[in-house]
């Protein structure tokens, strides 16, 4: 304590039963630390003026978890996130949404590898599915639109224009 606010190593337990173990700095959150919720959610990492900031790792107690770089609390850098279903994205985040280059693997096997906007794909990407069939050229707002190329599993090619995922006109 310092001035009657925590400051250097202590712990902090809310109402709740959410509780913080680690730094402390003119009487916030400020350094390493550890929080522990209620529901048994954590967060192991850095914080600066009383948030996540830095690195760190939070993990769901259905198994969802991120591992990288925060801002303001928020997901923001180099990060990845895995969620219960097997889904994993390994990319860049800006205010908590997959931003920039990215890599996302599905369930099922298929795979996206591009730039994101918001928490979808747009810009230049390439998904290739399950089955082997790959799509590479522009994206927007999750949907392919502009030139592209799509190669099925029977070797067929359509390249050209997409709107919407729809092939609009070019070559097969």
């Amino acid at each position: 304590m310092k001035a009657g606010v925590p400051h250097g190593f202590g712990k902090l337990v809310w109402p709740n039963g959410d509780y913080y173990k680690g730094d402390f700095k003119h009487g916030k959150r400020h350094g390493k630390g550890k929080r522990t919720n209620k529901d048994e959610s954590t967060y192991v990492g850095e914080y600066e003026d009383d948030q996540p900031s830095g690195k760190g790792i939070y993990k769901w107690l259905d198994g969802e978890s991120y591992e990288g770089e925060w801002k303001n609390g928020l997901f923001h850098g180099k990060g990845v996130k895995k969620l219960p279903d097997g889904t994993i994205f390994d990319g860049t985040w800006d205010v908590g949404l997959p931003t920039g280059p990215g890599v996302c693997k599905y369930p099922d096997t298929s795979v996206y590898d591009g730039d994101w906007v918001k928490g979808q794909p747009h810009g230049l990407g390439k998904k290739t599915l399950a089955d082997g069939t790959a799509y590479d050229g522009r994206w927007v707002e999750g949907k392919a639109r502009g030139h592209g190329i799509k190669v099925l599993l029977n070797g067929t090619v359509f390249e050209g224009e997409w709107e919407d995922s729809k092939f609009l006109k070019g070559k097969c």
